[in-house]
């Protein structure tokens, strides 16, 4: 999907593209957002990876890659949870960010049997995936291991760590 030609933007840093909508560009090992935080935002990947981090003790480690095209804090729109993990750019990447009120918004303004449809599509992925965590069946990009080299995998945990 292009976005440029849908949406009618450019991506470019923090530009805003009307309302509560922004194009933002991040570095290699940039945080999106920290886990523990409110989930303010919808992304939308325009360009690049954005890898999902968590923590165990001192240690962070890659639990999922999302690519061009997906999203991140779908679950959030239905669910007031805080953010569980860490969004942290691997590479270059351009992310278009939405307020999440205003996704809740335009789910709100639909007919009950649509936000209903997108509830139950939600719980059901987030089912699947509590199946395939607790059988250790994991993403084949992750298998590959995607190569955090130690210079990365260090300016990643330092920025995790800035506040």
């Amino acid at each position: 999907m292009d976005f440029k030609s849908e949406l009618g933007i450019e991506l470019t840093t923090q530009q805003s593209i009307g309302g509560d909508k922004d194009a933002i560009i991040l570095d290699d090992g940039e945080v999106l957002f920290r886990q523990g935080g409110p989930a303010k935002f919808f992304y939308i990947i325009h360009k690049g990876k954005i890898g999902l981090f968590n923590k165990s003790k001192d240690r962070f480690f890659l639990e999922e890659v999302m690519e061009q095209g997906e999203f991140l804090c779908e679950k959030h729109l239905f669910e007031e949870l805080l953010l569980e993990r860490y969004a942290v750019s691997l590479g270059k990447s351009e992310v278009l960010k939405v307020d999440i009120n205003q996704m809740k918004q335009v789910l709100k303004d639909c007919p009950d049997w649509v936000r209903d449809l997108f509830n139950t599509i939600n719980k059901r992925l987030i089912s699947s995936l509590e199946i395939l965590e607790k059988h250790q069946i994991t993403d084949e990009r992750l298998r590959k291991k995607i190569p955090l080299g130690k210079e990365q995998e260090e300016k990643i945990r330092k920025n995790i760590l800035k506040k």
